[in-house]
C-alpha cells in the first residue's frame, strides 16, 4: 500500500518513517501464542493516566439484567482525562425508574447514565459509537 488517496496526513499516520503499518487494533498475545484483537486505539479514552478501553466497561454492563444495549462514550473534562458516559437501552418491558438508574449507574465509573429517550437509540444488534457520538455530540 502506498498511502490513502490524497490524504498525506492520513497516510503519515497509518504508515511510518520505516514502512511499518500502524492499523490502529489493539490486541494481545495469550500464553499460546496466539493474537487476540480487543478493539480500536481510536475507541479509547484516557482516564486516570491510563488508556481505558470503552467495550471492556460495555462488557460489564452487559452483564446488568436490565440492560438491552450499551454504548459507553468519553466525555471530555477540562484536564486531560475523559469521564466513561453509557447510553443505555433497556430490554424489552423493563420499566426505567430512578432506583434502577441508581443500580445502573453503580456499573460506571464516571460520566454517567444517558437514558434511551435522552441520547441517540443504538442501531439494533450493533454497537456504534461513532452514530452514537455524532447523535450526542460528544467527542468528534
Amino acid at each position: 500500500m502506498r498511502g490513502y488517496y490524497k490524504n498525506t496526513e492520513a497516510t503519515r499516520d497509518f504508515i511510518d518513517r520505516e514502512g511499518w503499518i500502524h492499523t490502529g487494533d489493539l490486541g494481545y498475545y495469550n500464553n499460546d501464542g496466539r493474537l487476540f484483537l480487543a478493539g480500536r486505539l481510536k475507541n479509547t479514552m484516557f482516564r486516570m493516566s491510563k488508556h481505558m478501553n470503552p467495550a471492556e466497561m460495555e462488557h460489564c454492563l452487559y452483564a446488568h439484567w436490565a440492560i438491552s444495549e450499551v454504548a459507553v462514550l468519553p466525555v471530555p473534562r477540562e484536564d486531560t482525562d475523559d469521564d466513561p458516559a453509557a447510553i443505555i437501552v433497556l430490554k424489552e418491558g423493563v420499566a426505567g425508574d430512578q432506583k434502577l438508574a441508581e443500580e445502573i449507574k453503580a456499573f460506571v465509573a464516571a460520566g454517567g447514565v444517558t437514558p434511551p429517550h435522552q441520547g441517540a437509540p443504538l442501531v439494533r444488534g450493533i454497537n456504534s459509537r461513532f452514530s452514537v457520538r455524532q447523535k450526542t455530540g460528544s467527542g468528534d
